[in-house]
């Protein structure tokens, strides 16, 4: 058996109450297929207020004390902001295109820097698809040389957290935290039933016979029911808590659910994609009703992910370490009611758009990808961390550098990548007779000289390619590395300056940009960039 699978792309669901007849739960399900994304977190609470803001140690009490938030502030529209202008989500969100908004503003992405994360060697070898439904892209600051998001989450009063990627895959029953942006529910309920007297599967019909609050909570044997939510209200964060599910367990009601062969792993193809997933159940609740199934007290902070939530953070806390870490994003959703036209749907109104309980949400195992998204947000060989990640500022950004898996499932690279992209449009091109926005060697000659006391996506846009505060000869070197490697062609930096080779630190027999001469003049004055 299987339910209805559907890709996330808006947000989370709080109800405030949601129930479905355990005994139903067997015959509500239809064969897997992918529909449309989803669109909210539902959180089980009368009173969903208090996730709506960050968590505190009273919203969200435990063994991490004071450490109640794993990451509110690092929640983008589509993902997770992992630091250093590096964002993760899951690629069927389109990450890597347009904008990003974090902490209420947006930051275009750089050309041409996401990435398509591979699946291990053993899942490949096991039959997986190469790529998975990850990317990790990077975003620029807000204008050319300020705003960063650390930056503007420091005027703005957030906290943006240091993330750290699980090691290992969550194991069953441990709890988790999932921070999600997109639509929240709308007010009431419905208790939707579907005649199952002819057959053990059942489809809910369309429309969807709906009870109008008088009818009792117990239903003929022949009838199943569900409770649910139209999560169709306006977008903002949301978080709630919930517990990782056995993965034999999903895979007994999730036909695409599937172990994977040699690894302790399972998969789903989501887009397309085979990707590393485990599950949470929507499934523990604690209310009381009265007669009429038209009041309800209580609830609690379990969660259910929802059309919109594809990429949202998935976080569980490691006690060795006393601190949060990454476990995955969500990336689809598995209905437990499914409608005759084949989609999701318990709402009121009747729409595609609403979560029930019994609803199953698909995550990455993140664990599994650690290697290589850690190789991607590390500086190339030769510029290693002076510090941590977290404190280390430096910037680096080479077109096309590519990790991947040998043979023994290690992180390899296998393209170095490109330098010079220093207005980082995503390409190494120019003759310096261009715009900055357009042309580095434009870009590095207004930076040429400039100082400052270390490196960052700043001194990055002013030409400091080796990130050592100072765009000076190493980083022309560089430069030049980018276009030789590029079109064949070289750069004369004397050219570039219009002064003497005799002035300039270098071999006097370069040859000029693309083999001919680079029309600077001496008198050009190098101008800095104020934005």
């Amino acid at each position: 058996m299987s339910q209805l699978v559907y890709d996330l792309q808006a947000a989370f669901i709080l109800p405030s109450w949601a129930v479905v007849s355990r005994w139903a739960l067997g015959v509500a399900i239809v064969a897997a297929v992918l529909a449309p994304p989803a669109d909210a977190l539902v959180v089980m609470n009368v009173d969903p207020s208090n996730y709506y803001v960050a968590p505190t140690s009273q919203t969200n009490s435990g063994v991490w004390g004071s450490n109640a938030d794993p990451g509110w502030a690092n929640s983008t529209s589509r993902g997770v902001y992992l630091g250093n202008g590096w964002v993760l989500s899951a690629r069927h969100t389109g990450l890597g295109t347009g904008s990003e908004t974090i902490n209420g503003e947006d930051y275009n992405v750089i050309a041409n820097a996401f990435v398509d994360l591979k699946n291990p060697t053993a899942a490949v070898n096991a039959g997986l698809s190469s790529l998975a439904d990850l990317r990790i892209t990077r975003v620029n600051t807000l204008v050319d040389f300020y705003g960063t998001p650390e930056q503007r989450a420091a005027d703005l009063g957030a906290s943006l957290q240091p993330i750290y990627i699980a090691d290992s895959r969550a194991s069953t029953n441990k709890q988790l935290v999932a921070i999600g942006n997109g639509n929240t529910r709308l007010d009431g309920d419905s208790l939707l039933h579907a005649d199952k007297s002819s057959s053990s599967s059942v489809n809910w019909p369309d429309p969807v016979p709906e009870c109008d609050g008088n009818c009792l909570h117990t239903v003929p044997s022949s009838q199943i029911h569900a409770l649910g939510y139209s999560n169709q209200g306006p977008r903002r964060l949301a978080w709630g808590t919930n517990r990782v599910e056995s993965s034999t367990t999903v895979a007994n009601r999730l036909q695409d659910f599937d172990p994977v062969s040699g690894t302790n792993s399972y998969s789903m193809n989501i887009s397309d994609r085979d990707t590393l997933v485990q599950a949470f159940d929507f499934d523990t609740y604690t209310f009381n009703y009265n007669s009429s199934l038209g009041e309800v007290v209580g609830g609690g902070s379990e969660i259910q992910a929802a059309a919109g939530d594809s990429g949202s953070g998935i976080y569980t806390w490691n006690s060795t370490a006393s601190r949060w870490e990454l476990t995955g994003v969500m990336h689809t959703i598995a209905c437990y009611v499914t409608r005759a036209n084949g989609s999701c749907g318990t709402a009121a109104a009747l729409r595609q758009g609403s979560s029930a309980f019994g609803d199953f949400t698909a995550f990455t195992e993140l664990s599994a990808y650690k290697d290589q998204i850690e190789a991607y947000m590390a500086p190339p060989e030769g510029f290693e961390w002076t510090g941590t990640p977290g404190e280390d500022a430096r910037f680096f950004s080479l077109v096309g550098r590519e990790f991947g898996y040998d043979a023994a499932g290690e992180v390899v690279l296998l393209n170095e990548g490109l330098w010079g992209d220093v207005n980082l449009d995503g390409f190494v091109r120019g003759d310096g007779t261009g715009d900055w926005a357009t042309d580095d060697v434009t870009a590095f000659i207004e930076g040429w000289g400039h100082e400052q006391a270390a490196g960052d996506i700043f001194s990055w846009k002013q030409g400091d390619l080796n990130q050592d505060g100072i765009t000076d000869l190493s980083d022309f070197l560089l430069l030049r590395s980018g276009f030789q490697a590029t079109n064949g062609a070289s750069l004369s930096l004397a050219a570039m300056l219009g002064t003497s080779s005799n002035n300039i630190p270098e071999p006097s027999t370069m040859v000029l940009l693309a083999g001919g001469t680079l029309a600077l003049l001496a008198s050009r004055h190098l101008r800095r960039r104020r934005r």
